[in-house]
């Protein structure tokens, strides 16, 4: 008798393109591993290089950072206007989240469930976005948001463009383009952040779909170096 060949692996199209009058829901178990190192700008001096050197020795010790958070996220769209674009809502629901760094717990300042809303435009031409309002922040945080909602949205708007451009069967990837500005808390703070978000179709079950994710980022941030001192406190209250 003739030996059966295995099945061939099932394909999967996605087309979650938003579309008027569409009603969207999202739920998001987000367990990640994060592991960084330091590197010095070109311009570096000796001794600038020498405290990034030990700053990056005692992040090596340190081990990796686990952070784990719960969301959901649920999109509505409108009717188009004049111009061909749609009326876009994204509202983002945290259920909080939890952090742990080489092995020990570490509070999170803002762990309680958070409520956020954008509101902004979508070009179904060129998967174009616009964010006109982002409501359920302090005013403090709303221009911080506008800017950081707008790269979510787009993260999200370039994902749902490359997942409608191909079919994929388990184990296939789409790889999506980051790049966002970094506002640093701390005096002197700047810095920019680009990489790739690769989305891998891990299972589908009873027709929901699981994707892994890996991140990979380079951020260029400037930003004053801890004194020994302040570092050493840091230290001791967190332990």
């Amino acid at each position: 008798m003739a030996a059966q060949s295995a099945p061939a692996p099932a394909v999967v199209s996605f087309d979650t393109t938003p579309r008027a009058g569409q009603h969207q829901r999202q739920t998001i178990d987000l367990q990640a591993v994060m592991q960084m190192r330091l590197e010095a700008a070109p311009e570096a001096t000796e001794e600038e290089r020498a405290k990034i050197s030990a700053a990056a020795e005692r992040m090596s010790q340190m081990g990796a950072m686990k952070m784990a958070t719960q969301m959901e996220q649920t999109l509505k769209v409108g009717q188009p206007d004049r111009d061909g674009w749609l009326p876009l809502t994204v509202a983002v629901n945290t259920k909080g989240g939890s952090m742990e760094v080489g092995g020990k717990a570490v509070p999170l300042p803002n762990a309680k469930a958070t409520n956020i809303s954008y509101a902004g435009r979508f070009n179904p031409q060129d998967f174009g976005f616009e964010m006109q309002k982002v409501a359920g922040m302090p005013p403090e945080m709303e221009a911080f948001m506008q800017t950081q909602g707008k790269s979510v949205v787009a993260e999200a708007l370039q994902l749902f463009k490359a997942l409608s451009q191909r079919p994929l069967k388990v184990g296939d990837s789409v790889d999506v383009p980051l790049a966002m500005a970094l506002p640093v808390p701390m005096p002197g703070g700047a810095g920019a952040m680009q990489g790739v978000a690769r989305y891998t179709l891990a299972r589908v079950e009873r027709g929901v779909a699981h994707f892994d994710l890996t991140m990979d980022l380079d951020m260029d941030v400037t930003a004053p170096l801890p004194t020994p001192n302040a570092a050493a406190a840091a230290s001791a209250a967190s332990a």
